[in-house]
Parts: structure tokens; sequence; C-alpha cells
């Protein structure tokens, strides 16, 4: 399969590169938020994140081998797609924010499901939701229905909450291996 590196080269895969996204899809197996139920703490994030950049929809993706998974999202938005039909997947593959000012006219995801139909998505923004070891496990985005031009600043906010959630991701994970149920002794 032909892939596009990050720096824009275009070839196989390396074998670091496939080695990183099978240590990737082992730290986002390991995370234990793929089996688990919605996160009130994650859709607190994603409902202010909707309210603040006033778009239809924000959402914490999880991308997977072959699946989008949407472990919270605030607005209209299928909680599970291909991996092919994602945005999210270019922040993954990247490893890096992705702001796309009009996905009609762009050439990355013009001829997505999502750009062509409902819900006719126009304007993209997604942040890296990292672990602590550099593992980019989705993204913290956000999506419009019509273009527009994500300021410095409203970058800056959702990078923000993206680490928000990462660091809550890491903690989650964290008292889940200690076995910690958050019952006091």
């Amino acid at each position: 399969m032909t892939q596009t590196s990050p720096a824009g080269e275009t070839g196989n895969p390396s074998a670091s590169e496939a080695l990183n996204e099978k240590l990737r899809l082992y730290a986002l197996r390991d995370c234990g938020l793929l089996d688990t139920a919605d996160d009130p703490a994650l859709d607190r994030l994603t409902a202010w994140a909707r309210d603040y950049f006033a778009v239809p929809a924000a959402a914490v993706s999880l991308i997977t081998a072959d699946k989008q998974i949407l472990k919270s999202v605030a607005g209209p938005a299928n909680r599970e797609t291909t991996r092919d039909e994602s945005f999210c997947q270019y922040v993954v593959r990247d490893r890096k924010a992705l702001s796309i000012e009009n996905a009609s006219t762009d050439a990355l995801v013009s001829a997505h499901p999502a750009v062509l139909g409902e819900p006719y998505v126009r304007a993209y923004a997604g942040a890296p939701l990292r672990t602590a070891d550099g593992f980019v496990l989705g993204a913290f985005c956000i999506f419009d229905v019509k273009p527009r031009v994500f300021a410095p600043k409203q970058l800056a906010v959702l990078a923000a909450l993206a680490r928000v959630a990462s660091g809550y991701v890491d903690l989650q994970e964290s008292t889940g291996k200690a076995g910690w149920s958050g019952a006091l002794p």
C-alpha cells in the first residue's frame, strides 16, 4: 500500500512506521477505553467544546486499525465509522493537529462521504489525543457544516482540550492498572 508520510513523501510504509503503528494500537488497547461505556468527564469536555466553538459537533475519537470510534460526542455524528471514512485518521497518521477550512474543496477529504452527504461537513479541526509515551490514539475534534477559518487562539484552545482529554485517558489507564476502584479504604 502506498502511503504519504508526514513529510509528504510517498512510498511503502517503513519498518519503523509499521512498528510504531503496532505499538500505537497496543497502547490504544491498553488504555482500556475501547470497551467501556460513555465517560461523563469526556462528555462534559465535548459539550463545552461544541458550545465554545459554536459548532454542531465535537468529539473525542479513537482510531483502531480499521475503525474510528467516537468515545465521546456532543452533537450529531456517527459513533463508529471505518478508519478510511474518518477525518481524524490524518491527525493520527501525521501525529499533529489538522484544520480544514472548506472540506468540499480540500483534496484530502473532498470525496469523504460526510462531505458529499449528510451531515455535509465543511470545516474540521482536530488535535492529537496523545499518551504519556507519545502515541496518538485519536483526536479531539470539532466539525462545522459551513466553511470557516479557525483562529490560532481557537486552535490553541482545541490543543489544550486534547491535552486535558489525553491526561484524563492516562489517569484512567493508570488507575485501572493499579486496580483502584475509587472507593476509600
